[in-house]
């Protein structure tokens, strides 16, 4: 089989001068595995000649083996190629080379001490070749995986390992020496059948643990565990307290190892500030603070949530307060409102007490001044009537009776004339309307009545005439009014389907259909079905309509539902014509005639009726079709264009409706020129109704105007009969002539001197006549009324109303308003129902106040029950009764409660939250502070290694200014800041509770941020995160800056290296302890694929640095490098590979010289060769050692070495 090198397991190595692996494990070279020589095939030595040229020693620059913990020894069994024996790494406590070809080992036996000293989450495997996490693990390490191949079943790669996980067991155990003793740590894999992972098992032990005597030969891994535990070894299940046990005994920290963790795939720093935050500082142990602060935060938040939900129950009780005080209030108001107006009764039967007695007291005055004035007034008119009898007496002597007859004809002369002025205007007005000439006088009377009777003969047969008309107008205007209606609703109808069956007929089908429970399609009418074919419409369409509209309107009812619908037709009155045809069975197929009518007809086709009306269209219009009826003759049945149809002798022409009224259409499933039509009909009936309603609006106008004359007729008729009913002028005369014979009369001196003092007497009597009479009545007026106050003031029951003071304002407000107080007895009603009205208005208003007062005060209880319902559980909110309860609530809370609650909210807030936060504050101020001292203490270390020919390193911090770490510190002082202050009100204030709530919400997690809270909580709580950090360089003579770094970037590769390696060394030494001159601090460093991009002359500043600071290093590089690292190491561990497996030997310094000078083949004053794989030596050209003159080195066996002769090792000249 082929292995990963390419070389087949049986191949045998070229014919060269080689170095065996015999000869390296001569007896003076250091055993390396637990296998014996013969495992290892032997070769013939090198000729002497060729050793006698042994190339010179380079000098060894390491440091001597020093104080503090080192590790003697790295030992792995079946790890991963690492098979089936135990290889021991053994370094004792010096610096070591592990190098090897790509594919050897070297990064299996990096793994191997990675496993020790990292959690098996954080490991990725092979980190220094940018291995994938995933690329190798604990199980793939375990089992020894060595390649993949392609699985045919699955069509996907399928791992290849050495080992079955039945039985297998994988140990690493790694011995460190140090100034106590030996310490052994190691890692021990199994697995079971539960799982896929191997089963870790940790040790500690305070001795040298060798896995070939103490791990192996066991039957199981409980026995293994007993027998280690018999022998006082610690073993740990876990990582985390493996980690703990292992670092106190070699004294170093976490931090420690997790940075030595770093250096062992580490090339260049990144960026500075990070890896001094990481590796050079250590972070602050927080979690403890924020536990506890966290841990009492409940109780704040609880002390808190007490005070804010006492403060909302107060806050809902003040607005119930706010309503029962408006409620009672107004209630208050409506009371003493009530008390008024129960007082007002009282109050104006006193004023009208006053009132009455002081109207009897005017009436007991004024009687009798009234008794005398009238007993006066008597006696004038006593005299003044005995005076009228005389001048009476004295007329009638002097003939006075005729005056007094000429006076009386004198009057009705006058009335009888007024009496013919009225009826002479109501003749004239009458004769205006009747239209005809009034008589002028008497002698025109005859003729006058001799018009009226002809205009009244005329009136009658004109309003004949007019009631025709009318008739006809009406008629006009509701048959058009209903054809309109009619056809707007056939529009409407024929809208909402694609037939053009009339509305009424469809009506009358959907009825039936749906009282027999049947669809619509089911009975349908044969003109649904029918249609015009396209190309005759234009030319037969309208003959067509007439010819089948019968057909088109007739219902065709299928044999099943024959009985259905002949039963539904009988026993319902249709209001109209129905036609259906009963569809039995299926006739005989008709064949028509090309000329007829039957063959321009369309059927619709799939329904059940479709087969059979088409035969029936084809039996019986076979009209032939003509164009005018000069063709009929010839022809049976016919059927002109003019719509004309012969059958027979019989022939028929209906145009009562015009044959082309599409409107009228029944025939087809297109109905979009009927609706047109209709649609044109609708506009035309408008016009039509609206000009015939104008004509009976003119009809009407004429038959008042008629009506207006023949009442005028008829007046005239019925009232004027007399000729001296219109005799103005002689109703004059006769006036005149009275007048004439008056005055003749009473111009005679005698009789003229009598009837002036008659006048006179009898003017003077009717005036007092007139005014006794005023005096009797208010006499009587005086005297009823005294008797009427007597009688209310008998009647009144006065009581003193004692007023409250409300009620009296209330009651003055009403007084004020109702106006000042009535003079009158009789006004004393009015101003009390004024009074009344008013305290009414009030009461009202206060009754409508009590009542919003109560819902609102509803409201607010039912939010307090809603929000706290276990405080009235036994209280029924929904009444204004409980108010009073939640009243006494309320002070209970505010005088009780609530301060209790708010001095147990102070007391957590000052003596846990805002004392322990302040605590807190200070802690990271401290932490923080430190760090200048940490940096001082690495600066120092810096100090001591020159980074340039002269020059150094200075670490520096400067503030950061992340907005997040500021933003923190100004929170933290926000929250402190005057915390030993005594005004407890402004320290521990609600505002202050906030900003710690939102601090320890933060450290908790929001629940909609809990990921970015923890990792915001972890940032601003590292101390470390409160600075960035820079390196200057320093010149050593003046300190002057001469470069400023914040991270490698921008740098040579050299630039980089050395700075990587100088602030590596500058950490190591601090978080090691060796900068503080620890004696027992740890001193292990391992750095895989090191040197490999970077020149020699950095390897050698990294190696010169490390072994200045006392650090063991193991370098893990490709042979490339080797004579960088070879004068800075005491051992040498070779990994090759062997087939599927690796192996790996160790050996010094010194015996790894002398077997490479005792195989030297020849000087070359040339650079040395490298093997380009083609198995022909190239010059290396300007990448050749530097120090030359020394003898050539070998080229090792495949089997063991051949990793040397692949990097053609460089030689030197003569």
């Amino acid at each position: 089989m082929t292995t990963a090198t390419g070389l087949d397991e049986q191949d045998t190595p070229p014919p060269l001068t080689l170095l065996t692996p015999d000869d390296l494990a001569a007896p003076n070279a250091r055993p390396n595995t637990s296998a014996t020589d013969t495992d290892l095939p032997r070769h013939p030595a090198v000729p002497k000649s060729e050793q006698d040229v042994a190339p010179e020693t380079p000098p060894t620059l390491q440091a001597p083996v020093a104080d503090g913990v080192r590790l003697d020894t790295l030992q792995v069994y079946n790890w991963g190629t690492y098979h089936s024996k135990v290889y021991t790494l053994g370094l004792q406590g010096g610096n070591g080379l592990l190098t090897g070809d790509v594919g050897s080992g070297k990064s299996t036996l990096v793994d191997a001490m990675t496993a020790l000293l990292a959690p098996a989450n954080r490991i990725v495997f092979n980190a220094a070749a940018g291995a994938d996490r995933d690329e190798r693990s604990l199980t793939s390490y375990a089992l020894g995986q060595y390649g993949k191949i392609e699985d045919e079943s699955t069509s996907s790669s399928r791992a290849q390992y050495l080992r079955t996980r039945a039985g297998t067991l994988s140990a690493i155990v790694a011995t460190f020496a140090s100034p106590t003793g030996p310490i052994s740590g190691g890692l021990v894999l199994t697995f079971n059948d539960r799982t896929s992972a191997p089963q870790r098992m940790y040790l500690v032990a305070d001795r040298a643990v060798e896995i070939e005597t103490g791990l192996l030969g066991h039957a199981d891994i409980k026995v293994l565990k007993a027998s280690l535990r018999a022998s006082g070894i610690e073993l740990f299940d876990s990582f985390e307290r493996y980690q703990g046990a292992l670092c106190r005994k070699l004294g170093l920290s976490p931090a420690g190892l997790a940075l030595f963790a770093t250096t062992v795939s580490m090339k260049q720093v990144g960026n500075l500030t990070d890896f001094v935050r990481s590796h050079m500082l250590d972070a602050p142990d927080v979690g403890r603070v924020i536990d506890t602060m966290l841990s009492h935060y409940g109780d704040l938040t609880r002390a808190h949530d007490l005070v804010v939900d006492v403060r909302k129950q107060l806050e809902v009780l003040d607005e119930v307060e706010r309503y029962s005080r408006r409620y009672d209030d107004s209630g208050a108001r409506i009371s003493a409102t009530e008390q008024a107006a129960r007082a007002v009764p009282a109050h104006v039967d006193r004023l009208r007490a006053t009132l009455l007695q002081s109207a009897i007291s005017e009436a007991e005055a004024d009687l009798p001044a009234l008794a005398s004035q009238i007993d006066r007034i008597g006696q004038d008119i006593a005299l003044d009537r005995e005076r009228e009898v005389a001048l009476n007496v004295a007329l009638n002597e002097a003939d006075g009776g005729k005056v007094e007859a000429a006076r009386l004809g004198l009057v009705e002369a006058r009335k009888q004339a007024e009496q013919v002025a009225a009826s002479h205007a109501k003749v004239l007005e009458w004769a205006a309307a009747a239209e005809v000439r009034p008589p002028a006088g008497p002698e025109e009377f005859p003729a006058f009545r001799g018009a009226l009777d002809r205009a009244r003969q005329r009136t009658t047969e004109e309003q004949a005439a007019q009631d025709d008309a009318f008739f006809a107008a009406r008629t006009l205007v509701n048959e058009l009014a209903g054809q309109l209606k009619a056809t707007e609703d056939e529009l409407r109808d024929a809208g909402t389907r694609d037939t053009n069956i009339p509305t009424d007929a469809v009506r009358l089908r959907d009825l039936m259909c749906t009282e027999l429970g049947l669809p619509a399609g089911a009975l349908p009418y044969a003109g649904e079905l029918l249609s015009v074919a396209v190309d005759h419409r234009a030319d037969w369409e309208p003959a067509a309509e007439r010819l089948l509209r019968p057909l088109a309107l007739s219902l065709l009812v299928p044999d099943q539902h024959y009985r259905a619908v002949a039963a539904w037709v009988d026993s319902h009155h249709l209001r109209s014509r129905l036609v259906y045809q009963a569809v039995r069975g299926r006739l005989e197929p008709v064949i028509a005639r090309g000329d007829s009518m039957a063959a321009k007809i369309e059927i619709r086709t799939g329904t059940v009726v479709s087969d059979w009306l088409a035969a029936e269209v084809a039996r019986r219009f076979r009209h032939v079709c003509v164009d005018d009826a000069t063709a009929l003759a010839t022809h049976e049945t016919a059927v002109t264009r003019a719509g004309q149809i012969k059958g027979g002798s019989r022939h028929e022409k209906d145009d009562r409706h015009k044959l082309d009224d599409r409107s009228r259409y029944v025939l087809g499933w297109d109905n979009r020129a009927r609706r047109a039509a209709l649609a044109q009909q609708v506009e035309q009936l408008r016009e039509q109704v609206a000009d015939a309603v104008a004509e009976w609006d003119l009809v009407k106008k004429a038959g008042f105007a008629l009506k207006d004359r023949t009442d005028a007729v008829t007046l005239l008729w019925q009232t004027c009969t007399d000729p001296a009913s219109v005799d103005l002028a002689g109703a004059h005369e006769r006036v005149k002539q009275s007048k004439q014979h008056y005055d003749t009369l009473v111009n005679d001196p005698t009789i003229a001197k009598i009837m002036a003092e008659l006048t006179q007497v009898q003017a003077r009597l009717k005036e007092a006549d007139d005014r006794r009479t005023e005096l009797t009545l208010r006499s009587g007026q005086v005297s009823g009324r005294m008797e009427e106050c007597r009688r209310q003031l008998d009647k009144l029951d006065v009581v003193d109303v004692e007023l409250e003071r409300t009620p009296t304002e209330l009651l003055a407000a009403a007084l004020a308003e109702a106006g000042d107080e009535p003079e009158e007895v009789d006004d004393c009603g009015h101003w009390q129902n004024a009074i009344l009205a008013g305290l009414e208005r009030v009461r009202a208003l206060a009754t409508q106040n009590r009542a919003r007062a109560g819902q609102y005060l509803v409201a607010e209880q039912q939010r307090f029950a809603a929000g706290w319902p276990q405080l009235c559980e036994e209280i029924d909110t929904r009444s204004t009764e409980v108010r009073n309860e939640l009243m006494e609530l309320q002070r209970r809370l505010k005088t009780d409660d609530l301060p209790r609650f708010e001095a147990d909210f102070r007391t957590h807030l000052e003596k846990q939250a805002i004392n322990e936060i302040a605590a807190f504050h200070r802690g990271l101020v401290n932490e923080s502070k430190k760090i200048a001292g940490r940096l001082e203490t690495i600066n120092a270390a810096l100090a001591r290694t020159n980074f340039g020919p002269d020059t150094y390193i200075v670490l520096e911090a400067k503030p950061t200014t992340s907005p997040q770490v500021l933003d923190f510190r100004a929170d933290l002082r926000s929250i402190t800041e005057g915390a030993v202050d005594d005004d407890e009100e402004s320290v521990y204030s609600e505002a202050r509770f906030l900003r710690v709530r939102d601090l320890l919400d933060r450290f908790v997690g929001r629940p909609e941020s809990v990921v970015a809270d923890r990792a915001w909580a972890a940032r601003v709580t590292d101390v470390r995160q409160w600075f960035t950090f820079a390196a200057s360089e320093r010149t050593r003579e003046d300190d002057i800056q001469v470069e400023y770094y914040t991270d490698s970037d921008g740098k040579s590769g050299g630039q980089k290296e050395k700075l990587a390696y100088t602030i590596l060394a500058a950490s190591l030494a601090y978080q090691y302890g060796l900068a503080d001159g620890r004696v027992d601090a740890f001193r292990f460093v391992m750095i895989d694929e090191a040197f490999t991009k970077g020149s020699d002359d950095a390897g050698r500043f990294g190696m010169d640095l490390f072994t200045r600071l006392g650090l063991q290093m193991l370098v893990i590089t490709p042979l490339q490098k080797i004579w960088t690292i070879e004068p800075y190491v005491s051992a040498v561990g070779f990994a090759h590979a062997v087939g599927r497996r690796s192996e790996m030997i160790t050996m010094t310094v010194e015996e790894y010289r002398t077997r490479r000078a005792a195989h030297a083949y020849g000087p070359l004053a040339q650079p040395a060769a490298v093997d380009d794989g083609s198995g022909i030596a190239a010059s290396s050209g300007s990448d050749a050692r530097p120090d030359r003159g020394r003898a050539v080195d070998v080229i090792l066996t495949p089997h063991v070495l051949r990793e040397i002769s692949d990097a053609g090792l460089p030689q030197q000249p003569e």
